[in-house]
């Protein structure tokens, strides 16, 4: 990891991390470096602004920011506060959009979406684990759940899904009864 370094506000770059069996590579790939690829990688952010702000207030939270991601990849995103890193997981997970640039994941153009497309695209494509957890408190493990398999058109059958992350015996507790880790099993199930 010796090219890994911390982003400074604003700075365009990348941090990749490719993972096989045989090997581990960290890339810091500078966007003056990076190339256009013939055959579009799963996700693809081109010159990626968001703007908080206006005129002398304004906050340039990504500043034509570029990346590149293959199906199958793992990426970490790093970097020192106020970098972007947030705001780029917000744009790439259809929460917030960007002010100009291009966002394509699995070929499907994301920036650009209706706010009615945005909502099909996080409710049908992504998943998010927040660091705040953002449970129903008063609904059970197994209501939470239900409430998120109800609105999914591809859904799998819960209990199988509670077995996959063994979180069985937990699904009559309430979020506040689990431990932080059961939290985060409970909610990789959703």
């Amino acid at each position: 990891f010796a090219k890994t370094r911390l982003l400074q506000p604003g700075e365009a770059q990348t941090i990749r991390l490719t993972v096989t069996k045989e090997q581990m590579e960290c890339f810091l790939k500078d966007k003056s470096q990076s190339k256009r690829r013939k055959m579009m990688s799963y996700i693809e952010l081109k010159d990626g602004m968001k703007v908080y702000g206006e005129g002398e207030n304004a906050v340039y939270a990504m500043n034509g920011m570029s990346l590149q991601i293959e199906k199958g990849e793992l990426c970490v995103i790093m970097g020192a506060s106020g970098s972007g890193k947030t705001t780029l997981l917000n744009v790439l997970g259809g929460l917030d959009s960007l002010k100009s640039g291009e966002l394509v994941v699995d070929k499907k153009k994301v920036s650009g979406m209706s706010p009615k497309e945005l909502s099909a695209y996080r409710r049908e494509c992504v998943s998010f684990v927040f660091q705040f957890y953002n449970l129903i408190p008063d609904l059970t493990v197994m209501e939470n759940i239900r409430i998120v398999s109800d609105i999914s058109k591809n859904t799998l059958d819960i209990n199988e899904v509670m077995k996959a992350v063994d979180i069985t015996e937990l699904k009559n507790r309430f979020p506040n009864e689990l431990s932080g880790g059961q939290q985060q099993r409970f909610l990789s199930s959703v």
